[in-house]
């Protein structure tokens, strides 16, 4: 689809109407090059203080994902608050010396990935 129709915009909105009606806090955006990345990320910053009034300035937080700041990767599978990580997706598939992959003894011997997914769940009503 053709730039400057709102995609980015609407899946933004969408991530903060879920966290709204159904308690989803942890959301991945995957985006196919580093451009869109950095347009995805720039989108977020634009229209930050936007989401915060529309949503009754709910707590978020939001990161690229950096295999070299395993701290950021434990902040999102441990936090409570919505969060969004957006990352490449030739960081996501690469098996071999990816760390969101691999098991480290800092994590309790669980993937990382396994840890996000055990955490996404919707709160409990």
């Amino acid at each position: 689809m053709e730039t400057g129709t709102g995609k980015t915009y609407v899946y933004i909105r969408t991530i903060f109407e879920l966290n709204e009606k159904y308690g989803f806090r942890k959301f991945i955006i995957v985006v196919p090059s580093i451009a869109i990345r950095e347009g995805v990320l720039k989108s977020i910053e634009i229209t930050l203080e936007h989401f915060r009034d529309l949503y009754n300035n709910v707590p978020f937080t939001y990161f690229v994902y950096d295999s070299k700041r395993v701290s950021q990767l434990r902040s999102y599978a441990a936090g409570n608050d919505l969060q969004i990580m957006i990352i490449n997706i030739d960081a996501f598939n690469k098996k071999e010396n990816n760390i969101i992959h691999d098991t480290r003894d800092q994590m309790a011997a669980t993937r990382r990935l396994n840890r996000i997914a055990s955490r996404l769940s919707p709160r409990r009503l």
